[in-house]
């Protein structure tokens, strides 16, 4: 099994840390991945490409586009961007966000409770993610449907005095 984890186009290198960490490692192998890829944007933090705990370990900094990334995967762990959320969401991954509490207001965390509250993700703090990864639940969230464009569609239907049945 596939892991991919994305930090953005940013830095974070706290989620790095973490996810190479052996405790991490040993949580990933434990649930069965045999494959970590790291996007690690303009971090800092200076990675070995190879094989710890039985996993191998590839990363790269960019790519003009990480969709085939997350299709390939089966388990994603990254940052809270809105724009990742729901680029996970809509291809129906596993996901775990890391929340990163350097940002100012942590707008992130109220992005992260608010679909974890919802049921579709996991969130954590990057030295709390090898526990996060060990849950039997990780990959039984709800499944993102997307938007429901009935309802508009019903309202400006009613507006314009159409009869929508």
């Amino acid at each position: 099994m596939r892991c991919f984890v994305t930090v953005g186009s940013t830095e974070f290198d706290a989620l790095i840390h973490a996810i190479v960490k052996q405790k991490c490692l040993e949580s990933l192998n434990k649930i069965g991945i045999t494959d970590l890829l790291i996007q690690m944007g303009r971090g800092k933090v200076e990675l070995e490409k190879g094989n710890r705990c039985g996993i191998n370990i590839d990363y790269y900094c960019y790519k003009d586009d990480i969709l085939q990334d997350i299709t390939a995967a089966d388990l994603i762990i990254g940052h809270a961007g809105a724009g990742t959320c729901l680029e996970v969401l809509r291809c129906k991954k596993p996901f775990v966000v890391v929340v990163n509490e350097e940002l100012m207001d942590n707008h992130q965390w109220e992005l992260a409770e608010r679909l974890y509250e919802l049921g579709h993700i996991f969130c954590t703090k990057p030295n709390d993610l090898a526990e996060i990864i060990r849950s039997p639940e990780i990959f039984k969230r709800k499944l993102f449907a997307g938007p429901d464009y009935s309802t508009l569609a019903n309202a400006i239907l009613q507006r314009m005095g159409i009869d929508d049945a």
